[in-house]
């Protein structure tokens, strides 16, 4: 895969705007911005896919001294990946692992999503958010969640939710489809609930509840 090509024309595209750019309309601006949001989109889906053939590849030292590589199946998660993947991306390597393990769900839990993202529709960070909200539930769960969603983005014709209400939307679906999964997570909040007491110095406390 040589993304040379690429790489060039996105040059092309920056190197163009620099003269014309001021002077367009605010309506050709704004839909310049839309189709370079558009862009950004599929270049997530791009890197989800990248990201998870990164960590279902195993590295092995053969007998013989040679490194070996195995790959697995997409959803095969190896320790090292985020450690790999995080200078590549200049983020750390627990962010590398955040992005990871979304990747694998989108993959895996919630091709619908991914395909919306491929398409420029959907932009990767409200696919996180509804990834987020349906992350302890089982994947048939999540992928229903997901399908209910895109048929309402459909039927309006685009994801005109911004994060905050989808995420809502997100967990009215979710109490529906499956209130045993909200209920769980409810119960699991509750038992955290309490006061922690933390020494700062010989005269100051931190409590955290």
């Amino acid at each position: 895969m040589n993304l040379t090509d690429a790489t060039q024309a996105a040059h092309a595209v920056r190197d163009a705007l620099d003269t014309p750019v001021t002077e367009l309309s605010l309506a050709e601006l704004l839909e310049l911005l839309g189709q370079m949001q558009q862009l950004r989109n599929v270049l997530d889906a791009c890197e989800a896919h990248i990201l998870a053939h990164v960590t279902a590849t195993e590295v092995r030292l053969a007998e013989d001294g040679t490194v070996e590589e195995i790959h697995h199946r997409v959803g095969h998660s190896e320790l090292d990946a985020p450690e790999l993947a995080a200078p590549r991306l200049g983020v750390s390597v627990h962010v590398a692992a955040t992005r990871l393990t979304r990747a694998l769900d989108l993959l895996t839990r919630t091709p619908a999503l991914l395909d919306e993202v491929a398409a420029g529709r959907l932009d990767g960070y409200r696919a996180g958010v509804i990834l987020d909200e349906t992350c302890d539930a089982p994947a048939p769960v999540a992928a229903a969640v997901a399908a209910e969603l895109l048929a309402r983005a459909q039927r309006a014709g685009g994801w005109v939710d911004p994060a905050g209400p989808l995420r809502r939307r997100t967990l009215a679906v979710l109490g529906r489809l499956a209130p045993d999964v909200l209920a769980a997570r409810a119960k699991n909040e509750h038992a955290r609930r309490g006061l922690t007491r933390h020494v700062e110095s010989a005269t100051l406390d931190r409590w955290e509840g």
